[in-house]
């Protein structure tokens, strides 16, 4: 299911996003335009975060354990990423105000690097890409806004959209609106059951529990980021 919106109205402009959609974006475009695929891979030995390297350098890889979030591997990795910050991400950076919304997501970045870091078979790979920080941003959603519905598009199973199909005459595609526990519930629970199914498993691609990591962060430690003239939930 991918989100296309939520109904959550704002208190007031957001630009923390942004920025970060535009730094993600510039993130991937950049070393891509300048050296394509060998362009990334550096990118991704220089600025993601390798744990092999972290435990052996701490001090001076530490910032990798922001920057990884920054960059991505493929244009699916970067869209997919950023659709879930543009629906989520205001109304968390709403609730926090901006510079306490950039500090939460900074620190979820680093603490979903670290969870992967903890169970990861593969120490050597770099790790990159914004999810586990947006997965912080998901966390506190839910905290703060649980009962807000949510749109997301479904695409059907091939044999069950085909049965609905010539049943009902429903397209490949459709809209459900569900409560933002139920759906981003859901994506939790699949993130956990990935991790688990995927723990010795080498070359699985996706660091699921950067995931985990990020999302039970946001969702324990969000109020302690809220502005204090704010409710913690709604």
């Amino acid at each position: 299911m991918i989100p296309v919106r939520d109904h959550n109205p704002l208190t007031g402009p957001v630009w923390v996003v942004w920025l970060l959609l535009l730094a993600a974006t510039a993130g991937f475009v950049l070393p891509w335009w300048s050296a394509q695929e060998e362009g990334l891979w550096r990118a991704a030995v220089a600025f993601g975060l390798t744990p092999a390297a972290l435990v052996a350098e701490p001090l001076r890889l530490a910032p990798t354990l922001a920057t990884h979030a920054f960059l991505h591997g493929s244009w699916a990795h970067l869209l997919g990423n950023l659709v879930f910050l543009w629906v989520f991400g205001d109304n968390v950076e709403d609730r926090l105000g901006h510079l306490r919304f950039l500090a939460f997501y900074l620190l979820g970045a680093a603490v979903a690097a670290l969870a992967h870091a903890l169970v990861t078979p593969e120490p050597g790979v770099p790790l990159i890409g914004a999810s586990g920080a947006i997965s912080a941003v998901l966390g506190a959603y839910v905290r703060f806004f649980p009962t807000r519905r949510v749109q997301a598009v479904v695409v059907p199973l091939v044999l069950p959209w085909l049965a609905l199909r010539v049943l009902f005459g429903v397209g490949p595609f459709f809209l459900w609106t569900l409560p933002a526990w139920s759906y981003l519930g859901y994506w939790a629970l699949v993130q956990v059951l990935e991790g688990v199914s995927g723990l010795h498993v080498v070359g699985g691609g996706v660091a699921w529990w950067a995931h985990v990591g990020g999302f039970a962060f946001g969702l324990a430690f969000a109020p302690a980021f809220a502005r204090r003239s704010a409710p913690a939930w709604r």
